[in-house]
């Protein structure tokens, strides 16, 4: 019988025993830098396995859908015509964490590949963002749910399930982000509105007075309302709270919900989590004593990893970058005596320190914490506007070249005018923008804020967050919103300075746009 782990793979002269080989020292390296990671398993796959895995997620299985075959072949297209590379790897929030590495990767790139992964694995089980993922049963949820889902269109028809989960799609990242925020029952709503109630009819002077002013019948009025409070969480206030719905249907916006809450926070720590990957592959590279060959390749593959992006922004580039300093700013102002051109780098971390004191910026820990007590600390705390807003300083900004740019409306066309750059006080202005427009912080919020109201209208408010709805997709978004409600929607928002209704009363007809007044 063939060994099983000396089959060769890829082009290259290793088998699986050596990866097995190179595994154990990572991990090793990994457990001794004080990572902490779940048990990870690793797959072998060919370009087109890796290619479905990029069109269904990245998960082993996956529910049917046009979608996720027409963004197969558009992937496979583009790696055939070679316009468009394949990731290194693929890694899933599960535990055991589950990896995918390509078959023809030279072997220093799967052993970068491999460190790269042992990071992403850390952080999904350390960072607060992940806590309430529920990495156990992520792989067991989404079988379950492909499962449910093809028996639905033997039972229904596919035309029909992919139709309603075509209009369930549209609107799956409309939900809350922070999946510790427990969803409240309408109970809970209605205690918290009788606190809010007599808190803001609270008597001053109760020694002038022989009763509180509390008028009960306005009380009530306020508990008529449904939802008593903004729902941020769309397709659960619609599976919830449609009568019409079947059974099937309902639970497809569960499904669908579900898989948005799984991306949430990968979405929100994107800078972040491909840093903190990127940052330890290299550390952890570094301390294999790697072969001239594989160094010299590791050198290009890293650099590759890490370029800018010409007119875009690589969150590898921004969040490497910001662990580094970091980790060399707190080091440094523990023991300056570090500063060794061999084990240190002198130059940034006298930059970043004389950066910090002009902007009045100098961290309250700064002195008392080594680098790798700071960003293990870091590493479990907030998501990516939160790390922008406490690292990423001026000196950061003009390093990674950043800037904010606004659109002039110019008649025919617009330009681009760059208004703010780390070279003046406009710093803080990029600096914001970014954590502002980080992860689905660009989404426009639409929260539901009346369902029943004159004939079972369901009404939607588009927050004025300086994200406008874009007229021709709200007007789809509408659509879908009628086909799962099943009876009429309205979205108020606010178009060029102007209050408007976005609303579609029958299926067939077109979406209308009118002053909101009227």
């Amino acid at each position: 019988m063939t060994d099983m782990m000396n089959v060769l793979i890829g082009t290259e002269n290793y088998t699986m025993r050596d990866l097995q080989g190179w595994d154990e020292r990572i991990r090793e390296l990994a457990d001794g830098f004080g990572l902490d990671c779940f048990r990870q398993d690793f797959e072998i796959c060919d370009h087109d396995h890796m290619i479905g895995f990029m069109a269904y997620s990245g998960m082993p299985s996956h529910y049917p859908h046009w979608s996720y075959g027409k963004a197969y072949e558009k992937q496979k297209t583009l790696y055939d015509h070679g316009v468009s590379g394949l990731p290194y790897e693929m890694v899933i929030n599960s535990d055991p964490a589950l990896a995918y590495l390509m078959k023809n990767n030279t072997l220093l790139l799967q052993v970068l590949t491999m460190a790269h992964v042992y990071g992403h694995n850390d952080f999904f089980k350390r960072n607060l963002t992940f806590r309430h993922s529920e990495p156990q049963q992520t792989i067991g949820r989404f079988k379950s749910a492909a499962g449910r889902i093809r028996g639905y269109k033997e039972l229904h028809g596919e035309l029909e399930v992919e139709s309603f989960l075509d209009a369930a799609h549209s609107l799956s990242h409309n939900r809350n982000p922070y999946l510790d925020r427990k969803r409240l029952s309408r109970e809970d709503q209605m205690a918290r509105v009788r606190d809010r109630f007599y808190d803001a009819h609270k008597d001053q002077y109760p020694n002038l007075h022989a009763v509180a002013r509390v008028d009960p019948e306005a009380l009530k009025e306020s508990l008529r309302k449904h939802p008593l409070e903004p729902d941020p969480d769309i397709l659960l206030f619609i599976a919830e709270e449609n009568p019409l719905l079947t059974d099937w249907q309902r639970d497809i916006l569960y499904i669908v919900d579900q898989e948005a809450r799984y991306f949430m926070p990968q979405i929100r720590t994107k800078i972040m989590n491909e840093g903190w990957a990127s940052y330890w592959h290299n550390r952890i590279l570094r301390a294999l004593d790697l072969p001239p060959a594989m160094w010299l390749e590791f050198s290009q593959r890293h650099s590759g990893v890490l370029r800018p992006h010409p007119g875009g922004l690589n969150p590898y580039h921004v969040g490497y970058s910001l662990w580094e300093a970091i980790h060399v700013y707190y080091d440094g102002m523990i023991d300056e005596s570090r500063l060794n051109p061999d084990t240190f780098e002198p130059q940034l971390f006298i930059s970043l320190k004389k950066d910090f004191e002009e902007c009045d910026l100098v961290p309250p820990d700064a002195g008392k914490a080594t680098g790798d007590e700071k960003i293990f600390a870091v590493r479990e705390e907030g998501d990516d506007r939160t790390f922008i807003e406490r690292f990423l300083s001026r000196r950061m900004v003009q390093e990674l070249g950043l800037f904010r740019y606004d659109e002039k409306d110019e008649g025919d066309h617009y330009d681009l005018i760059v208004t703010d750059t780390g070279n003046d006080d406009g710093w803080k202005n990029v600096r914001d923008e970014l954590a502002r427009s980080t992860g689905i912080g660009a989404q426009p919020v639409i929260r539901v804020v009346e369902a029943g109201f004159k004939g079972n209208v369901l009404v939607l408010e588009h927050e004025d967050d300086g994200y406008p709805l874009e007229l021709e997709y709200a007007k789809e978004t509408v659509k879908h919103l009628r086909t799962l409600w099943m009876r009429p929607v309205i979205v108020n928002t606010i178009i060029d300075g102007e209050p408007k209704q976005v609303a579609q009363y029958k299926v067939d007809e077109e979406v209308r746009v009118r002053d909101q007044s009227k």
